[in-house]
């Protein structure tokens, strides 16, 4: 049996990347993956690095959207 789930891709279309709202989310995930990383250059267990891993890979799946990238799966 698999784990895994499967959903719909949510690509992002031109008049989606020139919207003001996704210029503000962008604007606020760029930021979040700054601080993201800062707190992963920190002297953290394995358990918080992995962690804050996760978050940015996510942070990053969510702005690949616009560049077409596939998710992380």
């Amino acid at each position: 049996m698999s784990d895994r789930i499967e959903y719909e891709r949510a690509d992002l279309t031109e008049g989606d990347l020139v919207s003001p709202t996704w210029g503000k989310l962008k604007r606020h995930l760029d930021d979040r993956l700054k601080v993201l990383r800062v707190q992963l250059e920190q002297d953290l267990d394995e358990i918080k690095s992995a962690k804050i891993r996760g978050q940015i890979a996510e942070v990053k799946a969510i702005l690949g959207l616009a560049a077409g990238r596939p998710v992380i799966d």
